[in-house]
C-alpha cells in the first residue's frame, strides 16, 4: 500500500515538475535573450528554490526503492525464488521512471549526494535533521530484510540454521 501511494505521488509530483519546468523554461530562454548566461541544466533564476513537488517526489522515491527492495525479499524468504521473480517482475516500471528523476535531480542540486542534501539546501538544518529519522529507519528495515533473506538463501544451501548464517554473512563481510 505504502508503495502503491508513493507511485501515485510520484505521478502527481512529475506532473506538476514538467508544468514548473515549462514555465521556467520560458523564463531562462527571455534570460538568455537578454544576456544572462546559465549553467547547462539548472535553473539560475533569481530566488528559484526546489518546490515541495520535487522535495515530496526525492523523499517518495526513497521509500518507493524500500518497498521494492522489501517485498520481493519477503517474498523470496516466504515463497523461495520464483515469489520473488514474479513479484519483481510487476515492479519494472519504477525502473523506467526513477532514472529520469535521478538525472533531474542530480542536474538541479550538483553539491548534494543524497536525498537529504536537497532537503537541506531548501528548507534548512532542522528540516534535514528530522528527514534523517525516516531515511535511517528505512535503511535499517532494507538491511535486516535482506540480510534475512540472505541467510535464509544459505541456510538452504548449506543446510544450517538461518541464525547461524545472519552471523556468519556480516563476519565474513567484514573479515574478508
Amino acid at each position: 500500500m505504502v508503495c502503491g501511494m508513493s507511485g501515485v505521488l510520484h505521478l502527481v509530483a512529475i506532473s506538476v515538475n514538467q508544468i514548473r519546468t515549462k514555465r521556467k523554461a520560458k523564463a531562462l530562454s527571455l534570460l538568455r535573450k537578454r544576456g544572462f548566461a546559465a549553467q547547462s541544466g539548472t535553473i539560475s533564476l533569481p530566488g528559484a528554490e526546489p518546490s515541495l513537488s520535487e522535495t515530496a517526489s526525492k523523499v517518495a522515491s526513497r521509500f518507493l526503492w524500500g518497498g521494492l527492495t522489501t517485498i520481493p525479499a519477503t517474498a523470496a524468504y516466504n515463497n523461495g525464488l520464483a515469489g520473488a521473480f514474479w513479484i519483481s517482475a510487476g515492479w519494472v516500471w519504477p525502473l523506467f521512471l526513477l532514472p529520469p528523476l535521478a538525472v533531474r535531480a542530480r542536474g538541479r542540486f550538483r553539491t548534494s549526494h543524497t536525498i537529504l542534501g536537497p532537503l537541506r539546501e531548501s528548507y534548512g538544518r532542522w528540516v534535514h535533521a528530522l528527514a534523517i529519522l525516516p531515511c535511517l529507519a528505512s535503511t535499517l528495515i532494507k538491511a535486516s530484510v535482506n540480510l534475512s533473506v540472505a541467510a535464509k538463501v544459505l541456510s538452504a544451501l548449506a543446510g544450517t540454521h538461518p541464525m547461524a548464517c545472519a552471523i556468519i554473512i556480516p563476519t565474513c563481510a567484514v573479515v574478508c
